[in-house]
């Protein structure tokens, strides 16, 4: 508590130690967190307007791997709610090798075509296919996450590799 002529008592000065009373720092606090509460206004926003969601412009992702590798699939999906990756596999290539932490993360639905073949190698799950009549067979996924978080997938064909990054919400 301040005394009558402006000295501050030992409690006082020990705070504004602590604390610290320059209003010019405060300041670049106080715009910072302007700015924090803006973009968490705008990623509020933009998600109620539906843009991660289902379909929206902002949920869909494309990756490519070196040799021909092609995957169309959510960047951002719901836990209980199934996903599915368009996978086009490399030309001359019949044989998709699903990492081991994606078998673990997300539980295949349906596979479309239906592979010939599944076994376990050494990392992962190998589904192979018949081979396509143009050369370029395309396999649909349609997997549901089984743990929120942020994942890394691995997928594999016909020694082309691509990683897909997915964030899963509860």
């Amino acid at each position: 508590m301040a005394a009558e002529d402006g000295a501050t008592t030992p409690a006082l000065d020990r705070a504004r130690r602590l604390v610290g009373d320059d209003l010019q720092a405060q300041r670049r606090v106080w715009r910072l967190q302007r700015l924090g509460w803006a973009g968490m206004i705008v990623v509020v926003a933009a998600s109620a307007a539906g843009l991660f969601g289902a379909g929206g412009p902002l949920a869909g992702v494309s990756t490519r791997g070196a040799t021909g590798l092609a995957v169309d699939y959510e960047a951002v999906v719901r836990r209980s709610r199934a996903t599915t990756w368009t996978i086009a596999l490399p030309p001359g290539a019949d044989t998709l090798v699903l990492a081991d932490p994606a078998t673990d993360l997300f539980q295949p639905r349906l596979v479309l075509p239906r592979p010939i073949d599944e076994r376990r190698v050494d990392g992962g799950l190998a589904m192979t296919f018949h081979p396509a009549a143009g050369g370029r067979p395309s396999v649909q996924l349609s997997l549901t996450p089984s743990a929120p978080g942020w994942h890394a997938v691995r997928l594999s064909a016909g020694g082309s590799s691509t990683l897909l990054h997915i964030a899963t919400l509860p």
